[in-house]
């Protein structure tokens, strides 16, 4: 479907064959979110023997009109033998909910329950939730629950990960995410509950204070929760173990795969009451006009400094950068943000700021241009990432000349 405007509601789908595949249909329910409205996929229920994706949404729109994908299996689940069941490609998408919904795997270490990718239109007040879903009700367990790679602002709270090998994974450029109020179910040895993934990881989610995430089960060694070559400190979450705080917090210190020194950086015991997950505020932890950890490394040239590649530091530098032109008004006082966003102006970062404002401010320019902005963005991404892989490739050569 393309359209702008559509209710999908109270249907079964069922299939015992495979004709998803090969020349076949390839998603059960597929469609553009459309820019107007509020659309609705809700109380349908699945059983599909095989197919690519349940349900497939990509927004060509750029929209921040309302896309609720929920109450999905409310009546015998979305059980599939696939390899996504919820997938959202979502552009520069905004407002878009995923919650409520039931999913159920058909093979073991297989499948995607959900799959949210490349949202980064969203501010404080139109986030991305992902929301109260149940994955992995039965003895067949998900690959991955919930994957997030390259969302901004997202709110991923109340999931209960009850069979799965990763609970839940992020990667990419997902700043001011809130990650709260979720059951992490260990499954075994090979288990891992929650996965900051450091090969797609730029800058991290930000900051978490007490939001009462629970890691239940066992999973494999210093797995409850890990991360892979990114510093934790910019994605703190601070708990507080105490069952006894009259107020609530229950949630438990992690073991982490990082060596000693780091776990403390990244987990950080301090008492303090649950904040529940979806309030969020525009640092992700903060109050407005207080910078936290990441943006203080983003400003102070910290990250920079850590051998980021090119696309992840003006990746960094431009999120930054437009939060604290966004938000101008509650960092006015600040000295260290109106000195970052001094410095920069005239600068790239500064300049496409500029015309992504004249944009999405609808100065009647047409799609083709808008189009023509975000392929330039890409292609500048694309020849950074690009020239970093030739430093690379220069720097074995000699080092093997040399040898």
């Amino acid at each position: 479907m393309n359209n702008h405007y559509f209710h999908i509601i109270n249907n079964y789908f069922h299939s015992t064959v495979t004709p998803f595949l090969g020349t076949g249909l390839q998603h059960v329910i597929a469609s553009d979110k459309g820019a107007t409205g509020t659309n609705h996929i809700r109380f349908n229920n699945f059983d599909i023997l095989d197919a690519k994706s349940i349900i497939k949404i990509v927004d060509n729109n750029n929209s921040n009109a309302s896309m609720l994908i929920e109450y999905n299996g409310d009546n015998g689940g979305v059980n599939f033998n696939a390899n996504i069941g919820i997938e959202f490609t979502a552009g520069t998408s905004s407002n878009n909910f995923i919650r409520n919904n039931n999913l159920l795997a058909k093979n073991d270490d297989k499948a995607t329950g959900i799959y949210f990718t490349s949202a980064t239109g969203s501010i404080p007040g139109t986030e991305n939730r992902i929301q109260d879903n149940l994955i992995g009700q039965t003895q067949m367990a998900f690959k991955r629950g919930i994957n997030v790679g390259s969302t901004l602002n997202a709110l991923i709270c109340g999931n209960h990960l009850l069979s799965t090998y990763t609970g839940i994974r992020l990667a990419g450029n997902c700043m001011n995410t809130e990650v709260g109020e979720n059951t992490f179910n260990g499954i075994g040895s090979n288990s891992t509950g929650l996965f900051l993934d450091g090969n797609g990881i730029n800058l991290g989610v930000g900051t978490n204070n007490h939001k009462g995430n629970v890691w239940n089960g066992s999973f494999a060694s210093l797995s409850a929760a890990r991360h892979s070559g990114t510093d934790p400190q910019i994605s703190p979450f601070t708990v507080n173990d105490n069952p006894n705080v009259a107020c609530g917090n229950p949630i438990f210190w992690p073991a982490s795969n990082g060596i000693s020194a780091v776990t403390p950086n990244w987990f950080q015991y301090n008492v303090g009451c649950l904040n529940s997950c979806g309030e969020q505020t525009i640092t992700g932890g903060g109050s407005a006009g207080i910078l936290d950890a990441l943006d203080s490394l983003i400003i102070n040239e910290t990250y920079a400094s850590t051998g980021q590649s090119p696309v992840s530091i003006w990746k960094a530098e431009y999120s930054e950068y437009r939060k604290l032109r966004n938000y101008a008004n509650a960092y006015a006082s600040n000295a260290l943000a109106n000195s970052f966003t001094n410095a920069l102006q005239g600068s790239p970062v500064a300049q496409f700021y500029a015309f992504e404002q004249l944009v999405t401010e609808g100065l009647n320019f047409s799609d083709s241009i808008r189009q023509n902005l975000d392929a330039l963005y890409e292609d500048y991404t694309t020849q950074a990432e690009l020239l970093n892989y030739a430093h690379e490739l220069l720097w074995l050569h000699l080092k093997i000349r040399t040898c």
